[in-house]
């Protein structure tokens, strides 16, 4: 355990030093400085640079509308797919109403759009760097430049780097920067010795609830920190404002991040002096190391709060993992669960009946067998509700939606389950209450599982011709269509009216026409097309409905006018 307890600490330094090491902090902050005494206030620069090579865009510090400072949701500006993510929860995400107004002046403007349409064409990279309120529009118009990849499936790559920016918005956008697997395109750069900027991030905190994304590196004249859990990043801002030099010219503090970068390798090649002492543990010798950089070593009433702040970076930072490393046992403790429901549906599809799998526990009676089956439905509800609830709430690492062995136990999920759900829906009558199942009773794991496969396959289930039909039906909400269409079927033959007439017969045409490509494709399982399932009654009675009545639309208008045939 010894030496996992050393390495996070290292590893806070490392990231700095690996940071300080390469010329992204040094080139960004050239830009920054450049915008910042060359150029009006609110403007931009890009870099020049050949085909292939990275581009800087940086903005320069603006004078913020002091009517503007309250909250706001973010602007639908993002993709629909970010901007649902944002937006799904009770919370929405929100950020500063002078930030948003600021950016959205920017994009308007035909030359930034000119500007970013030239880099799109020339550059795989492009780093957006800003100083004070401009790093508040790099991060924004990084947030806005990778939702924008996310349509055309580009393989740029993005990163944001800030000097003394202020918080954005709050703890929702910080968690959906984190689903969308973007919280290392951030790098937030904050001198210790930037009061003015401390104080600002602290006060926002606390009276906006404003929150930090991203990475954030904490450079003092001993060297430098790197966090990137929101927590300790919040925490360690609280202590470094203890603990800062009064002595010190801060408002010029604010300007002299350059001196700051430009001391930070030499700084480090120098370190050995106070590397392992005789006697201390690497887990101590960690925490020396973290803290010196930070120039909390040597005050003594702040040195328990920043380890406990440590701490609390590493135990938060490794919990994810650990939480994953369980999540597989529980998801291999489940499997009998599924193994449970797929024998029963081998079952009904067998039975004499001919009503298949979801009709059979549609009219289910009360026998052991069948409740058993309703509880293994319920407990694999339940395993997927827990997971999608430590997602949320940054209890499994964030890029869980990516990886393929759980999408694809998702999917299977989804696909051997949901049918009974719309089953125990229209059975219990909850229709009739609350409306139709896709639009009133889908559970919400559905459309989070939906969004999962949808973000690691585009969408699509892999399409191959079938000799067989499917073991399971490729549309899980396929039985929730057949009870709408059912509905309509009904309607049709006891509505007056012209035009509800003309829709509901349109919507049964299309839904034959999405049926039948279904089961032609073999895309449906045997359940479907069973002689006596609900797909099969329903296709028999829309048939007989087709023969007793000829549709046509009239020349002079567009209502719709149904002839009984003779």
């Amino acid at each position: 355990m010894e030496a996992d307890n050393s390495s996070s600490f290292e590893s806070s330094e490392m990231q700095a030093m690996f940071l300080a090491s390469t010329p992204l902090l040094s080139e960004s902050w050239k830009f920054c400085n450049h915008i910042n005494t060359a150029a009006a206030a609110g403007s931009f620069v890009v870099s020049p640079a050949a085909a292939g090579e990275v581009v800087y865009v940086a903005f320069s510090g603006v004078q913020l509308d002091q009517t503007c400072l309250n909250l706001v949701p973010l602007d639908n500006t993002f993709t629909d797919d970010l901007f649902c993510a944002l937006h799904r929860r009770d919370k929405p995400a929100m950020v500063h109403a002078g930030y948003l107004h600021l950016f959205l002046n920017l994009i308007r403007c035909p030359n930034f759009q000119n500007q970013i349409g030239e880099i799109l064409k020339k550059s795989k990279s492009i780093v957006f760097t800003g100083h004070s309120i401009g790093g508040v529009l790099a991060s924004l118009s990084a947030l806005w430049f990778l939702s924008s990849l996310q349509t055309t499936k580009s393989n740029m790559s993005v990163l944001c780097v800030t000097f003394g920016s202020p918080f954005l918005g709050n703890e929702t956008l910080s968690r959906a920067i984190l689903e969308q697997r973007w919280g290392g395109n951030f790098c937030h750069v904050v001198a210790k010795q930037d009061i003015n900027v401390l104080t600002t991030l602290i006060s926002s905190q606390i009276h906006f609830s404003l929150w930090p994304f991203g990475g954030y590196m904490f450079c003092s004249r001993q060297g430098a920190i790197f966090l990137e859990n929101a927590t300790s990043v919040v925490k360690m801002i609280h202590l470094m404002v203890k603990t800062v030099d009064h002595n010190l010219d801060h408002d010029q503090d604010h300007l002299n991040y350059g001196d700051y970068i430009g001391k930070l390798s030499f700084q480090f090649l120098r370190r050995e002096d106070r590397f392992i002492e005789e006697g201390k543990s690497s887990y101590e010798t960690g925490i020396i190391l973290a803290l010196q950089s930070s120039e909390i070593s040597n005050q003594e009433l702040c040195f328990e709060e920043a380890k406990d702040c440590l701490r609390t970076a590493r135990t938060l930072g490794r919990a994810p993992n650990m939480n994953m490393a369980k999540l597989s046992n529980k998801l291999a403790e489940i499997t009998p669960l599924r193994a449970q429901i797929q024998w029963y549906k081998e079952i009904c599809d067998k039975k004499g009946e001919k009503l298949g799998y979801y009709d059979t526990f549609k009219r289910r009676g009360d026998s052991k067998k069948e409740m058993k089956i309703n509880m293994c439905r319920l407990r694999l509800g339940a395993f997927w509700d827990n997971v999608i609830k430590m997602v949320e709430n940054n209890k499994l690492p964030y890029d869980i939606h990516k990886r393929g062995k759980y999408v694809m136990a998702s999917l299977f999920y989804k696909l051997l389950v949901e049918p009974l759900d719309i089953a125990e829906y229209y059975r219990s009558g909850e229709h009739r209450v609350n409306g139709n199942y896709l639009q009133y009773g889908r559970e919400r794991r559905y459309l989070i599982l939906d969004k999962w496969w949808n973000d690691l396959n585009d969408g699509e289930i892999r399409k191959y011709e079938r000799s067989t039909f499917a073991s399971l039906t490729q549309d899980s909400c396929f039985w929730a269509k057949v009870e709408e269409a059912i509905k309509w079927v009904y309607c049709i033959r006891n509505e007056s009216d012209k035009s509800k007439l003309y829709r509901l017969w349109e919507n049964l045409n299309e839904f034959e026409n999405y049926a039948m490509g279904m089961v032609v494709r073999k895309e449906v399982s045997i359940d479907v097309v069973q002689a006596n399932s609900s797909y099969s009654l329903w296709l028999r009675e829309w048939g007989e409905l087709k023969s007793q009545f000829q549709p046509f639309q009239s020349h002079s208008t567009t209502a719709f006018e149904l002839d009984v045939a003779n």
